[in-house]
């Protein structure tokens, strides 16, 4: 158990705004078993909580100097404090002086979730502090910064989980926190979420830090981290560090616009001639790249065999299209409708598959690596045999899914809703699937080895010949086959 835990963000929300200020407390009602119940400002916190009352206290400031503090007095006891400047970034702290039981962890990191969600943050982590002299310093300072270091010198280091905004995402890139050992997840405001290990709650102070110094010496060459030295060593920049820039009048939505409800369609004569391009590449055996095929009508198109880099096609139309053998590795497919599209043998290694439409999709023997498939609709998909180790499908529907034989070491199903689906003679070793809806899914013969189903309803589930050795559930679980 760690003896603090930390949330630290960096936003460009008006604090100082009755909207978003509700947003940062509605996130604190909902998360960690309670809201605060105590408010002040900086270290008094002799007020008794009120959401209204401290709403028309703080949008009723003239001022923005002050930082008003929350206190939670009940189990679990935390601290929260943050900024409501209006002509800079604010800050939100939350921290857990107390200590957190090893099965309380996993709400602190869905706070985290939540406060980055509602505030859209520009920089966050969780991070979870064990007190061990020496020894763990380093790792403790890791998560020491405050905003004006942050935007003068960049990020210190990737911790436990962090949030990295627009920004600073494409500065560093997701392929580079891929490839340095990251499990990476698209946010909904076009941020990354990375964790050092997964699932992050889970892992040991010997065990993150270990993979810390791991992950920010493969990084080191991004050129983006601050050298933050100790002693007479001055703090550094990293030469490839751009500061951010707060948006004018504190306004977000100019920095990053939310998507359209609707994507506009390009003419059909476009859409002839993209198909057109791919049908000749796919002939002559070429590899494609810079695909853009975002909001493109090619229902039922046939692209049995193509091979792309940069395929690009966000809220695209592919519903029944023929995809087999493609080889589309890093694919932005966010929001596009593949509903009962057949990508048997695929290579969609690194694909963001976010809010994808993929009923009765076909992903035979495909590879779905590292992948990152968040609030995507694959019910009654075929996903048999295929390899999905690492690839994170938080919040997905999966009903009636065959995973059957699929290898889905390390993947993460946590909220993810898995009714009726069949997972037998499949390697889940490691994999998540906290608070996800199993009910009489069939595990026959499968490998669960050190999976994580706390959380998750069990009903009717057929463990039969399954190897649970090491797999944590909720106390009152029984396995029982029916």
């Amino acid at each position: 158990m760690p003896d603090n835990v930390f949330i630290e963000l960096l936003t460009c929300a008006r604090l100082h705004s009755r909207d978003e200020l509700n947003r940062l407390l509605m996130a604190l009602e909902n998360s960690v078993d309670g809201p605060p119940t105590h408010w002040g400002h900086e270290d008094r916190a002799d007020v008794v909580y009120q959401h209204n009352n401290l709403l028309d206290e703080i949008t009723s400031l003239t001022g923005d100097a002050l930082v008003p503090t929350l206190h939670r007095r009940k189990s679990p006891r935390y601290e929260t404090s943050f900024s409501i400047r209006r002509h800079d970034f604010n800050f939100v702290s939350v921290e857990f002086a107390s200590g957190v039981p090893d099965e309380k962890l996993v709400d602190v990191f869905s706070l985290g979730n939540a406060l980055a969600d509602a505030l859209q943050v520009e920089f966050g982590i969780v991070h979870p502090v064990w007190q061990l002299g020496e020894r763990s310093q380093p790792y403790t300072e890791s998560g020491v910064f405050s905003p004006s270091e942050l935007n003068e010198y960049g990020p210190r280091a990737i911790c436990a989980r962090t949030w990295l905004g627009p920004s600073i995402a494409r500065m560093i890139g997701r392929k580079r926190l891929i490839d340095a050992g990251c499990f990476v997840t698209d946010t909904a405001w076009g941020g990354l979420q990375i964790d050092l290990l997964s699932p992050p709650w889970d892992a040991t102070f010997d065990l993150v830090s270990a993979q810390q110094t791991t992950v920010m010496s493969r990084l080191a060459s991004t050129e983006v981290f601050g050298n933050y030295c100790r002693g007479s060593h001055p703090t550094k920049p990293g030469t490839r560090w751009i500061p951010l820039s707060v948006p004018a009048n504190n306004d977000r939505t100019a920095q990053n616009p939310a998507p359209p409800k609707q994507v506009r369609r390009q003419d059909r004569r476009t859409e002839d001639i993209v198909l057109s391009r791919l049908h000749k590449a796919i002939g002559d055996g070429q590899f494609v790249t810079t695909v853009n095929l975002s909001g493109l009508a090619l229902n039922g198109a046939d692209l049995t065999g193509l091979a792309a880099r940069e395929f690009e096609a966000p809220f695209a139309q592919l519903q029944g299209a023929l995809l087999t053998q493609a080889e589309l590795l890093e694919a932005n497919l966010k929001g596009a409708n593949l509903k009962g599209a057949n990508m048997a043998e695929s290579n969609l290694s690194l694909a963001i598959l976010d809010k994808a439409m993929l009923q009765e999709v076909n992903l035979q023997n495909a590879i779905l690596t590292n992948a990152s498939c968040c609030d995507a609709d694959l019910t009654d998909a075929d996903l048999s045999g295929t390899d999905l180790q690492g690839t994170v499908f938080l919040r997905s529907r999966l009903e009636r899914t065959s995973l059957k034989r699929a290898n889905a070491q390390c993947a993460v199903f946590a909220e993810a809703i898995l009714a009726d689906a069949t997972l037998c003679e499949g390697n889940f070793t490691r994999a998540t699937f906290q608070k996800c809806d199993l009910s009489r899914a069939d595990l026959t013969a499968g490998i669960f080895c050190g999976a994580d189903f706390r959380g998750a309803n069990l009903t009717g589930v057929n463990w039969s010949g399954a190897n649970m050795e090491g797999a944590r559930f909720d106390l009152d679980t029984e396995l029982l086959s029916q």
